[in-house]
């Protein structure tokens, strides 16, 4: 719809210039009579419609919000499961038993200076066949009396009653009977009452012998011919058991209840010349 103006633009008022095509002031159009039409800013300008996309917006912010809580909900279900375990595992460490405390060598023997408080027992004079020569214990063999241990070293074992006894000794002929070590030993007006293991001493082979009054008993027994090389013979009591070892290679074990307790430890040579160059008690 046009609107007649020939002077003045009817939208804004403002007058015409000459033939001017546009209003000066607001835009308008003029056709060629000069009659204005609607305002080109006017119809730039739509009027104002309801932002339809707010409640979209909203939608996408609360869906963004849901999907946080509920990423943050499962890391937090998963850090506290994680807590858990290390909580778990720091319980299970602590709770575990304390270990066994490892063997520990409560005496060793040292003849590099003479006999070092060998003797025998009760402080007595040991054996005349005994004596120390190049860092090593000797027995020339000379000695026949069955009684054991002959020499004893200058420790005595008070406390614990589970140990071991390892020698190193060497036969030199003779007649091939010795005690390479007595454990568990006690005086008693009988004598020396616990457990010893003989080589030769009961035919020929290993056995071990526990003393009870004036009786001895073989409680276990392996063959084991003789001979004249070196041998690390071991002798150990933990509880009721006693087990003998030669070279390492366990070849005796005994339950046994006759002797508990005991400390003295010492070694005996019957009529057999031996070299011992290692003498060493050992706690289990």
């Amino acid at each position: 719809m046009f609107i007649s103006s020939k002077k003045k633009c009817d939208i804004c008022g403002a007058s015409r210039l000459g033939n001017a095509r546009f209003c000066g002031d607001c835009g308008t159009a003029f056709d060629k009579s000069g009659a204005t039409k609607v305002s080109l800013r006017q119809s730039a300008s739509p009027a104002p419609q309801k932002n339809s996309s707010q409640p979209q917006s909203h939608r996408k912010y609360l869906t963004v919000i849901t999907v946080l809580v509920l990423i943050m909900t499962i890391a937090g279900v998963f850090v506290e499961k994680r807590l858990e375990g290390i909580e778990n595992a720091l319980t299970a460490i602590t709770s575990k038993p304390s270990p066994s405390p490892l063997p520990k060598v409560l005496y060793q023997a040292d003849w590099s200076n003479g006999l070092d408080g060998w003797s025998g027992l009760d402080g007595r004079p040991g054996s005349p066949d005994w004596k120390a020569e190049g860092g090593m214990l000797i027995s020339d063999g000379t000695f026949q009396d069955a009684a054991s241990p002959t020499i004893t070293p200058p420790y005595r074992v008070d406390n614990t009653a589970d140990y071991a006894v390892e020698v190193k000794i060497q036969e030199l002929g003779g007649q091939g009977c010795f005690d390479t070590t007595v454990i568990r030993g006690q005086t008693t007006p009988e004598g020396l009452q616990g457990y010893r293991l003989a080589i030769g001493c009961m035919g020929e082979g290993v056995a071990i012998i526990t003393t009870q009054g004036n009786s001895l008993s073989k409680i276990a027994y392996a063959n084991f011919p003789s001979d004249q090389n070196w041998h690390v013979y071991r002798l150990e009591a933990q509880g009721n058991m006693i087990r003998a070892f030669i070279d390492s290679i366990q070849v005796l074990a005994v339950k046994d209840y006759t002797h508990l307790t005991g400390g003295i430890t010492g070694i005996k040579s019957l009529a057999t010349p031996i070299k011992i160059s290692i003498f060493k008690i050992i706690s289990l």
